[in-house]
């Protein structure tokens, strides 16, 4: 995964949270009581000082379930040993930050930031991911589609692939760079 996929998909969790937060919030009523503010005021700030210390000590064990479940939600895979992997839990402590700082100000009522910078972090534009299959499935129409070869040569073909995917992961088409392909 390039850096810049790891944005999108760090820039897509945070439009997610902050969504979910929202309509959580929506549904109390009167905005709730003075204490139940206070209490999550102070659970949101413990969990600021949390993931600043994670981020310091680069302690990536407790963000790991929280990147693992965003992989498999947007159907990537990654390596827990690789760089990409690593990266993208970096990545993901910073954007809990912003969502819990963004959090506190909503939780005061504070919203006019949201609309500060036309395009900026947070400020309710979505942004879309490639639309793009997997690799593994789109190999079964690959072979439907020169099904006039030679089996013997579907086969070759296939266990390539079937190398390639164990290589660089299965990962959407739209996805597979240069660095990939000489990778393999």
């Amino acid at each position: 995964m390039t850096l810049e996929q790891i944005k999108r998909l760090v820039q897509v969790y945070i439009t997610e949270e902050l969504e979910e937060r929202e309509v959580g919030r929506m549904g109390h009523k009167n905005g709730g009581d003075d204490a139940e503010r206070d209490t999550i005021a102070l659970v949101i700030t413990s969990s600021l000082d949390d993931t600043a210390e994670q981020l310091q000590r680069n302690d990536y064990r407790r963000i790991s379930k929280d990147v693992d479940e965003l992989l498999q939600r947007h159907r990537r895979t990654l390596s827990k040993s690789s760089e990409a992997y690593h990266r993208l839990c970096r990545e993901l402590l910073k954007a809990k930050q912003y969502v819990l700082k963004k959090e506190l100000d909503r939780q005061d009522g504070l919203y006019f930031a949201d609309f500060a910078s036309p395009g900026g972090i947070g400020d309710g534009a979505t942004v879309v991911m490639e639309s793009s299959r997997l690799i593994s499935d789109v190999l079964p129409e690959y072979f439907k589609t020169y099904d006039n070869r030679r089996e013997r040569t579907n086969k070759g073909k296939a266990r390539r692939l079937e190398r390639f995917i164990e290589c660089v992961g299965d990962k959407p088409l739209a996805e597979v760079t240069k660095t990939d392909c000489k990778l393999f």
